[in-house]
C-alpha cells in the first residue's frame, strides 16, 4: 500500500475514534443522570411495590431521635411525611442526554459510511500496471503477456492470483510462477523457467531435479547430452549420468549421452560417436577400470578408438579405427585389441 493510501486510512481511523469518544461521553452523562436518580433516598417512591417491601430503599445509618420527636412518640404513633419526587426537574437533562447520544450515532453512522465508500473506491481499482520478469530463454514472453492480458478479468483486489499462476504454470518450460500485487494496481509476475541437464529422447529433457518434461520439440536442447531409455527409469539415468560426467569431467572427457536398453545395459556416447558399453551391473568398478586403462594407455590416443567394451568381468576390448594402433595396449592383459574392418 502506498503512503498515500496509508495516510488516508490513517485519518479515517483517527476520525472514527474520535466520533466513538463522543459517543461514549454521552452515554457517560445519562449514566450519571440515572445514577444520580438511584442515589436519593426516596427514589423507591416510584414503584410502589418497592416501597411496601422496601428491597430497593436504600440503607442509612441511624439517627438520634430528638426530645421532641421521643416526647411526640411517647403520645402515640407518628405519621412520616412523605416527600414527592419530582421526576419533571431532569426530564431536560434525560433529554439532553439522548439527543447527544442520538447525534452522535447518526454521526458516526454517516462517516463509516462515507469511510467505507472511500475503501471500496481504493480497492476496486482495475489493474492498470503489469510487470513481467524472467530470463525468456525458452518461454516467448509475447505468449505469457496474451496469458495474462486474458486472465485480468477482475479489479485489483479480487483478482484470483492462484488461477492466474496455474494457468501460467501450464506451459512445461514453466518451473515456478510468483504472483505479487503492488498497492495501488500493479501487478508483478515473476517466471522461473526450467533448468535442463540433458534431453530425453526427441521430445523431452530432465530438468536439474532429475525430473522428465515432456515438451513437442526439444531442437533447442540440441547442445545438450542425449539420455534415452525405459521410462521408469528417467530419474535413476539422469543420477547416473551427472556422477560419470563428473568422473569423466576429471580426465578431460566429455560425456555427450547415455543410453539404457530393454535389458538395462548401459552404453556411454563419448565425443566424434564413440561408444562406451559397460553392460547391466558393476557400473562403477567398469567405469573404473576403463579410467584406469585410459590413465595408462588412452590418454593421448582415445580419437583413433571407435568401440569400448567393458562388458567382461575382468578385462575390456577395444575397436580401432585403425589396425596400427592395436600395439598401443598390447602389453595389458587384462585388454583385448581388435581392429575395425
Amino acid at each position: 500500500m502506498s503512503n498515500i493510501g496509508v495516510k488516508y486510512c490513517g485519518q479515517n481511523l483517527m476520525r472514527c475514534n474520535m466520533v466513538f469518544d463522543s459517543l461514549l461521553l454521552g452515554l457517560a452523562s445519562v449514566e450519571k443522570i440515572i445514577a444520580c436518580w438511584a442515589t436519593r433516598g426516596d427514589f423507591y417512591s416510584l414503584s410502589p411495590r418497592a416501597a411496601k417491601t422496601n428491597s430497593y430503599r436504600p440503607r442509612r445509618e441511624p439517627r438520634r431521635s430528638s426530645p421532641n420527636t421521643a416526647r411526640r412518640a411517647s403520645l402515640g404513633a407518628t405519621k412520616k411525611t412523605k416527600r414527592n419526587f419530582n421526576v419533571l426537574k431532569y426530564l431536560p437533562y434525560l433529554g439532553f442526554g439522548c439527543f447527544v447520544a442520538l447525534l452522535v450515532a447518526l454521526i458516526v453512522n454517516l462517516d463509516f459510511r462515507s469511510y467505507l465508500g472511500s475503501v471500496e473506491t481504493l480497492t476496486s481499482r482495475p489493474i492498470t500496471s503489469v510487470l513481467i520478469r524472467g530470463e525468456f530463454k525458452f518461454i516467448s514472453k509475447t505468449e505469457v503477456q496474451k496469458v495474462v492480458r486474458a486472465n485480468l478479468t477482475q479489479d485489483f483486489v479480487n483478482l484470483n492470483l492462484e488461477n492466474l499462476k496455474n494457468t501460467l504454470g501450464m506451459n512445461p518450460w514453466v518451473e515456478n510462477v510468483e504472483l505479487t500485487r503492488v498497492w495501488p494496481a500493479r501487478l508483478l509476475i515473476n517466471i522461473q523457467e526450467q533448468v535442463p541437464i540433458a534431453r530425453w529422447g526427441e521430445h523431452g529433457f530432465i530438468n536439474r531435479y532429475g525430473k522428465k518434461i515432456n515438451v513437442e520439440n526439444n531442437s533447442r536442447l540440441s547442445k545438450l547430452p542425449r539420455l534415452s531409455g525405459p521410462d521408469n527409469m528417467e530419474r535413476q539415468i539422469a543420477g547416473e549420468y551427472l556422477k560419470i560426467s563428473r568422473l569423466l569431467a576429471e580426465k578431460d572427457i566429455q560425456l555427450e549421452g547415455v543410453s539404457v536398453n530393454e535389458s538395462s545395459s548401459w552404453a556411454l556416447n563419448l565425443p566424434q560417436q564413440r561408444l562406451l558399453f559397460l553392460g547391466a551391473e558393476d557400473l562403477a568398478d567398469k567405469l573404473d577400470l576403463f579410467l584406469q586403462i585410459y590413465e595408462q594407455h588412452l590418454a593421448g590416443s582415445l580419437e583413433n578408438v571407435k568401440k569400448i567394451d567393458m562388458r567382461y568381468q575382468s578385462g575390456m576390448a577395444i575397436e580401432w579405427i585403425d589396425r596400427e594402433q592395436r600395439n598401443i595396449v598390447r602389453s595389458e592383459p587384462r585388454v583385448q585389441n581388435y581392429a575395425s574392418k
